[in-house]
C-alpha cells in the first residue's frame, strides 16, 4: 500500500496544474453550479390502425412528441428512423388471434433483423404451463424461424442459463428446445405442492365471524417462501436486461409463467378472508425496478399466461362450491364482496376462490410489465403461441426516435407521451401508438453499474465475451510481488451511445 501510496500525489501533481486555469474563451464553473448531462433517449413506437396493420410512412413532423407535458422542442428531436424490413410485406402471423393479424406490412424504411427473447421461468411453471409453453416455442421456430429472426433462449430455475444466444439458424434452437423438453429436472415440482398447502391453510378453523388468525399464520409462512421465489424470478430478468442494451432497437422478451404472482400468497390470503394481500408482500416495488431496466435496455415484454384456458390449477377445485361450502359476503371492517365463499364446516378442499385469486394476481402481473414496457399481454387463450406472433409482427416495423435530454441524470422518471398532429390524424384516420409510457435519466456510471452488477450475479450471460490478458510485475512487497493486470476487451463488445455529436459514451 506505501508503494501505491507514492503514485497517487504525482498523479494529482499532473492532473491539477491542467484544471488551474480554463482554456482561452472558456470561464471557470462557478462554485455550486449543476452538472447537467445530455442524453440520448431512444423511443421505440408501433403505429397500428384500425385492422391492427402497421402504419408505415410516418415523418418526424406527423408527431408530437411531449416529455413531462411538454412538448419537446424539434430541434432535440436527433434522430428518427423507421425500421421496417421490406421482407415483411404482406406477412400475416398464421396462429395469430383477428386482433393481431396482420393482413400486409408495406416495406418501407430500413430491415433489421427481429431480436426475439424466449424467456422460460420453470419456477413458476406448472406442469401443463411448462408442456404447452415448450410445444409452442417449438412451432414457432418451426414455421417462423429463420432470417431475419434472431431467437435466445433463456431458462431460469436456480439459476440463469443460456441456452442458446442469438441465432437464426433453426435447427440450433430446436436442439435447444428439444433438449429443455426432455430435461425432467427443468420441471419445478412447487406449483404441484402449492395445492398441498391451499388445503392446510383451509383446514384451520375460523370463528363464526371469520376471525383466522391461524389462517392469516399459516398464509404468512407459505406466502414468505412464494415471495422469495418471485423476487429471485424478477432478479433474474433484471440481470439479463443489461446484456440486450447493447442491442441497437427494440427487443421482445417473451415471458413464459403462470404462477409469477404481483401479490405472493394471494390465494393463501383469500383463504384467511385478506384481500387483497398484505402489504408486505407486495411486489409493485420489484416490478417497477424491472421495467425501468427494460425501458433503459429497449426491452418489451410480451407475456402469456402458460397454462391457458385449461389452467390446470383449477382442476382439482372445480367442485369446491358443493357441500360444505355457501355463497355469502364478507362482514365486518372488510368491504362486502358477493362472491366469497362461507365455510359451515372445516373442509379439506381449497376454495375455487382462493385459486381464482392466485390466478389474478398472476394475470396482473403480466399485464403490468407488458404495460410499463410498451409490449403486450395475451390472456385468456390456449394459443400461446399467438403472444410469439405479435412480438415477430410488432418488430417487423416500428419507429425509433432519438431524443435528446437534457437532465442531471439523477435517475429521475420522466413520461412520455407521443400522438398524431391534427393534419396527420386526418390524412391518415385512426391510427394507434403504442410506446414505453416513461424513461429514467439514468447516468453513464449509473449504466455501467448495473451491467457489472448484472456480470457479476449471472457470469453464464457473458462467456462468450473475448478477453485478452497481460500482467505486469511490480516492485517487491513484504509478502511476494505486487502485480498489475490488464484486460483488453474488443471495442464491437461494448455498447456506445452518441450524447452528443462528438462525443460517445457507453
Amino acid at each position: 500500500m506505501t508503494r501505491w501510496g507514492a503514485v497517487l500525489p504525482l498523479t494529482a501533481a499532473l492532473i491539477l496544474p491542467v484544471h488551474a486555469a480554463p482554456p482561452p474563451g472558456e470561464t471557470r464553473r462557478p462554485a455550486g453550479t449543476e452538472h447537467v448531462q445530455v442524453n440520448l433517449v431512444l423511443i421505440d413506437l408501433v403505429a397500428r390502425d384500425r385492422r391492427d396493420r402497421p402504419v408505415s410512412g410516418l415523418r418526424s413532423d406527423d408527431l408530437e412528441v411531449l416529455i413531462d407535458n411538454e412538448e419537446v422542442d424539434p430541434a432535440d428531436i436527433e434522430s428518427f428512423e423507421e425500421v421496417c424490413g421490406a421482407d415483411t410485406a404482406h406477412e400475416a402471423p398464421a396462429r395469430a388471434p383477428a386482433s393481431i393479424r396482420a393482413e400486409s406490412i408495406a416495406p418501407a424504411g430500413s430491415a433489421a433483423p427481429r431480436n426475439i427473447v424466449l424467456y422460460f421461468d420453470f419456477q413458476q411453471l406448472t406442469v401443463a404451463g411448462r408442456g404447452l409453453s415448450l410445444e409452442a416455442a417449438r412451432e414457432f421456430v418451426m414455421s417462423r424461424g429463420g432470417p431475419p429472426d434472431r431467437v435466445m433462449i433463456v431458462a431460469f430455475r436456480r439459476e440463469l442459463r443460456l441456452l442458446q444466444g442469438f441465432t437464426a439458424d433453426r435447427a440450433l434452437l430446436l436442439e435447444a428446445l428439444a433438449a429443455l423438453q426432455s430435461d425432467n429436472s427443468s420441471a419445478a415440482e412447487d406449483p404441484i405442492e402449492m395445492w398441498q398447502d391451499l388445503a392446510e391453510v383451509s383446514g384451520k378453523q375460523c370463528t363464526v365471524d371469520r376471525d383466522c388468525p391461524q389462517r392469516i399464520s399459516a398464509a404468512r409462512a407459505f406466502a414468505g417462501a412464494e415471495k422469495v421465489k418471485a423476487r429471485r424470478s424478477l432478479q433474474s430478468m433484471l440481470d439479463l436486461l443489461p446484456m440486450l442494451s447493447g442491442m441497437k432497437g427494440r427487443k421482445a422478451l417473451v415471458l413464459f409463467t403462470d404462477v409469477l404472482r404481483a401479490e405472493p400468497g394471494a390465494q393463501f390470503f383469500r383463504l384467511g378472508y385478506v384481500w387483497p394481500a398484505l402489504p408486505e408482500f407486495d411486489l409493485t416495488d420489484d416490478l417497477l425496478r424491472l421495467t425501468r431496466e427494460a425501458n433503459a435496455s429497449g426491452v418489451s415484454f410480451y407475456t402469456v399466461h402458460a397454462s391457458g384456458l385449461d389452467d390446470n390449477t383449477h382442476e382439482p377445485f372445480r367442485e369446491a362450491r358443493g357441500t360444505g361450502f355457501t355463497l355469502g359476503q364478507k362482514p365486518g371492517p372488510f368491504k362486502p364482496q358477493p362472491d366469497i365463499l362461507e365455510v359451515d364446516r372445516v373442509d379439506n378442499a381449497p376454495s375455487y376462490d382462493a385459486i381464482r385469486a392466485g390466478r389474478d394476481s398472476a394475470l396482473a402481473l403480466q399485464s403490468m410489465l407488458a404495460i410499463e414496457t410498451g409490449g403486450r399481454a395475451l390472456q385468456r387463450t390456449n394459443d400461446l403461441g399467438a403472444v410469439l406472433d405479435a412480438a415477430r409482427q410488432d418488430l417487423a416495423c416500428y419507429y425509433l426516435i432519438g431524443y435528446r435530454h437534457l437532465g442531471p441524470a439523477d435517475g429521475g422518471r420522466h413520461g412520455i407521451e407521443i400522438q398524431l398532429k391534427p393534419g396527420a390524424r386526418r390524412q391518415r384516420g385512426d391510427v394507434t401508438l403504442r410506446y414505453r409510457p416513461y424513461f429514467h435519466d439514468i447516468s453513464a456510471s449509473g449504466r455501467l453499474e448495473q451491467a457489472f452488477s448484472s456480470a457479476l450475479r449471472a457470469p453464464e450471460l457473458f462467456r462468450g465475451l473475448p478477453v485478452s490478458v497481460e500482467a505486469f510485475v511490480l516492485a517487491p512487497r513484504p509478502a511476494g510481488h505486487g502485480v498489475l493486470v490488464k484486460t483488453s476487451v474488443p471495442l464491437s463488445s461494448f455498447f456506445l451511445a452518441a450524447v452528443s455529436s462528438s462525443t460517445l459514451e457507453g
